[in-house]
């Protein structure tokens, strides 16, 4: 049965006021901009070629791949990071709870130590992941299966608190003489689910709701959802939108994966447009320039002086990205101070570790083979050690980062090499406080 579009399905702008919520970090003011979802596919198997695993190579290496896209979506405007372990892909091999727990919880635990102003999801559809994901420190979870009759991962959400994605989805695509009214179906279904998660104590804040584009529907039906963006989003819940790369683009395109980005941005657009306040993405800066320009002109106002048009008021501004991304790094220097804001902390020193990252263009210094033209990273070192005894007892942590990025920057500015960003992180393993911790951590970030 084809059906055209109806006012139903007439794409406007939705921003029904919904409260603001917190995703771990995140400060989510729904409504004010759209967010930007980075993927992060911990799998060797993704549909669109990104998977991070690698035959025959160690956690390690795997991780460190991890944390370069995180940095790099971080750096190029995402608020969230969205991890999963199991392809979803059409004719995906499924994986069994625990190679999937394996797989996910290092990279989880490896972001919270070295990122932990990231809000991280963890997509996944077994409960029993998503609990372990969630003692690893994951701020939200996203789920295939929102849908799906039982509601154990809505259970776990709300017994938890914590935000849950929930899309739609079905076993089965229902087209030709088994289709009905896909778009009161679709409708009636979310709303279904909706007030499922609402019965079960999640605030609407916290249940978002992702019409599963390119999930348990044809190409046809995909595009249709994209239609009903508006009216899903006056449900009263917050919205996201997953189109990145997939295949209906490709169709319509006449495209492979790795051409679907111009596509990928277009349906990003028409989000932003009609009210979507998530996009889930592997391409951020390109979708990030397309949804702030709409919400910019969502949002503008002809009496305002022109210096207000910039970025949105509840996010820090970030510089362009740069297209070189070398970087030098010393990690966990480790030295014994007595820090601390309890007077016991004044007296008895305890470890702290430090991180200094250096992004910065160090071809010169490779095709030359020139200290000169590059950071010296054993100066890095040294201010590292020497700023914290510098100036006394400090109270905060922040201090000692703040001494240490001082350091730094002065290593930087006597360098021969050109200079995108500093990063510096200072770790405490005995922080005292009333709970078991891996280590309290602050990191600050300095742009030459």
């Amino acid at each position: 049965m084809s059906e055209g579009p109806t006012n139903r399905e007439s794409i406007s702008h939705s921003y029904a006021p919904i409260p603001a919520t917190t995703i771990g970090p995140l400060r989510a003011v729904w409504g004010s901009r759209t967010y930007i979802m980075a993927v992060a596919n911990v799998t060797p198997d993704s549909f669109s070629g990104d998977g991070l695993m690698a035959p025959s190579e160690s956690t390690e290496d795997l991780l460190d791949r991890v944390e370069l896209l995180a940095r790099n979506a971080v750096r190029d405007g995402a608020d969230l990071l969205d991890l999963g372990a199991e392809s979803t892909r059409p004719g995906h091999t499924e994986i069994s709870a625990a190679d999937e727990i394996a797989r996910l919880i290092p990279a989880i635990e490896r972001l919270r130590r070295v990122l932990p102003t990231l809000a991280l999801s963890a997509d996944t559809q077994k409960v029993e992941v998503a609990a372990a994901a969630l003692e690893a420190g994951a701020h939200m979870l996203n789920d295939i299966w929102g849908t799906r009759a039982g509601d154990e991962m809505l259970q776990l959400a709300a017994e938890r608190g914590v935000p849950i994605v929930v899309m739609h989805n079905r076993k089965e695509i229902a087209v030709g003489e088994h289709a009905t009214n896909f778009t009161e179906e679709f409708m009636d279904e979310m709303a279904a689910v909706a007030a499922r998660g609402r019965a079960l104590g999640i605030p609407p804040e916290r249940l978002i709701l992702d019409p599963g584009f390119g999930f348990g529907k044809g190409p046809a039906q995909n595009l249709v959802s994209l239609r009903l963006l508006g009216a899903l989003r006056d449900l009263g819940h917050p919205v996201l939108l997953g189109t990145s790369r997939k295949s209906t683009l490709g169709r319509v395109i006449d495209g492979a994966p790795a051409d679907r980005l111009a596509a990928t941005v277009a349906t990003s657009a028409l989000g932003a447009l009609a009210g979507v306040d998530i996009v889930r993405v592997h391409d951020v800066q390109e979708n990030r320039d397309a949804v702030r320009v709409i919400d910019a002109a969502l949002r503008a106002d002809g009496d305002q002086p022109d210096e207000a048009i910039g970025p949105n008021p509840n996010r820090a501004d970030r510089a362009p990205r740069p297209s070189q991304r070398d970087r030098i790094s010393v990690r966990n220097v480790r030295f014994d101070a007595a820090h601390g804001v309890y007077p016991e902390e004044h007296q008895k020193p305890q470890p702290f570790f430090v991180d200094v990252e250096v992004d910065a263009d160090l071809a010169p210094a490779g095709r030359g083979d020139a200290l000169a033209a590059s950071v010296d990273y054993s100066e890095l070192v040294r201010v590292a050690v020497e700023r914290v005894g510098a100036g006394g007892h400090a109270d905060l942590i922040e201090a000692l980062a703040e001494r240490i990025a001082d350091g730094a920057m002065e290593v930087v500015a006597a360098s021969g090499a050109t200079v995108y960003e500093v990063r510096v992180r200072v770790r405490k393993p005995q922080a005292a406080v009333a709970a078991p911790m891996d280590w309290a951590g602050v990191e600050v970030v300095r742009t030459p």
